[in-house]
């Protein structure tokens, strides 16, 4: 699966209503490439929240069946 997400020089952006902010990986806005379109929109509001340097990513995610999570008892 590819989604795509904004990034900036020192994290990733969450674009929430007219105001974004730089947070981790697990708190990003991320999109699937359907929503590609909007990004012009995003890239505007990001732009007048002062962030520069901003990228497209792609990420690539897999889905591991094999992955075992055991919980401590």
């Amino acid at each position: 699966m590819k989604l795509y997400a904004l990034k900036c020089p020192d994290g990733y952006l969450k674009v929430s209503g007219n105001s974004c902010c730089c947070v981790e990986l697990e708190q990003a806005s991320v999109f699937p490439r359907e929503k590609l379109s909007c990004f012009p929109d995003y890239i505007n509001i990001v732009g007048k929240s002062g962030f520069v340097k901003i990228r497209v990513v792609e990420l690539i995610v897999k889905e591991n069946e094999d992955f075992i999570y055991n919980q401590a008892d």
